[in-house]
């Protein structure tokens, strides 16, 4: 027996099994990137704040690590890399981010007591989850509907 035989594998086991819906292979890796800015972000804020005003250093932290999420999401989460429409595309996550920014601090305002209760920090958790799940479906469609 050759040793091309030997290896060869037979068509009825070629197949690869089934990938992941693309729309949870994609959500997974959103999440992802999402919780590593996250974590950029506290970098950025803790490091910050030490030498900058804390609502400065908040403002950098989220720009930059928005910024670099958007970016991270439209090229791995979505696989879109055309230079093209970069700007437009970047225009759309961060106006997504924005409103999301500005529904989490209309929401937190609310909370008497802020981060130090456990229901701010219920409440932080479940307004990043909403507004983290109305990004994705919006950049998602974007995304989709423009490079399709």
């Amino acid at each position: 027996m050759s040793r091309e035989t030997a290896t060869a594998v037979p068509p009825a086991m070629q197949h690869r099994p089934p990938r992941l819906n693309t729309s949870i292979d994609q959500l997974a890796k959103f999440a992802g990137v999402g919780s590593a800015a996250m974590l950029l972000y506290l970098a950025f804020y803790a490091e910050l704040g030490m030498w900058i005003p804390a609502v400065m250093a908040n403002v950098i932290g989220w720009t930059v690590s928005t910024l670099v999420a958007n970016e991270l999401q439209r090229r791995w989460a979505f696989s879109v890399n055309d230079r093209n429409t970069r700007r437009a595309d970047q225009t759309i996550a961060l106006t997504a981010s924005l409103i999301g920014l500005a529904l989490s601090t209309a929401v937190l305002a609310g909370v008497p007591d802020g981060f130090s209760s456990l229901a701010g920090i219920a409440v932080i958790l479940l307004i990043n989850l909403v507004i983290g799940t109305g990004r994705f479906v919006l950049m998602r469609w974007w995304l989709i509907t423009r490079h399709a």
